[in-house]
């Protein structure tokens, strides 16, 4: 869309030149400010949509539940799904309904500037302007590597958990000479429990930023 004001004939008895170019100058501001609104809800739409993702199938929960169809889903349903992912989070239609809000609010605006300055004769009219978007067609195929590399970091957690344990019991048998029972093997447990947590969870978001980035 061109940012050039439209051209306006005045009728003499109500607009004076002024006038009209004061018209002329809040045409083309509402043009530029339109097509830089346009400009940035292109530029940031994928950013929102890769947001969206993020919210709905990424996480430490939503982790455990691809982890389970890695293990129990074939091929094809994988495949399958992925397709469905990429369609669901990665479509142009939100993009274009608010392009097509966009397009209102800018002739309703200039509508408005033209019952303002009774007396102009626009050459042309504001036209609603309707964006055909193509699909991101993003393919979620690391999806796959994602929940993989998922069920990897819980089985070499829990491992560690274990070994983590037993090194701590040790080194406080070997400390106060005898060894642990009751409360205090017990917080020793909870201990290494905690920190193969924070290991676990540190692991899996390092892991979701990758998948981010691989879509990027």
């Amino acid at each position: 869309m061109s940012e050039e004001a439209t051209i306006v004939q005045k009728d003499s008895r109500e607009l004076s030149d002024t006038q009209i170019s004061q018209y002329k100058d809040l045409e083309l501001a509402a043009n530029k400010e339109y097509i830089k609104d346009l400009k940035v809800l292109i530029d940031s739409s994928f950013e929102k949509q890769l947001g969206h993702f993020e919210d709905e199938e990424l996480g430490v929960i939503a982790g455990y539940k691809y982890m389970f169809k890695y293990i129990f889903m074939n091929e094809e349903k994988w495949t399958d799904l992925q397709i469905q992912l990429g369609d669901r989070y990665f479509n142009s239609l939100n993009t274009e309904q608010t392009a097509l809000q966009l397009s209102l609010n800018h002739a309703q605006k200039v509508k408005d500037l033209r019952i303002k300055y009774k007396g102009i004769k626009a050459s042309t009219a504001p036209k609603m302007q309707v964006l055909n978007l193509p699909n991101s067609n993003v393919y979620l195929g690391s999806l796959i590597n994602h929940s993989r590399n998922n069920v990897a970091i819980e089985i070499g957690t829990t491992i560690p958990d274990y070994l983590l344990g037993l090194l701590l019991i040790w080194i406080v048998v070997n400390i106060i000479g005898y060894a642990i029972t009751g409360p205090v093997g017990c917080g020793i447990s909870i201990v290494s429990f905690v920190i193969m947590v924070v290991v676990s969870v540190c692991l899996t978001h390092y892991n979701d930023n990758s998948l981010l980035e691989s879509l990027r």
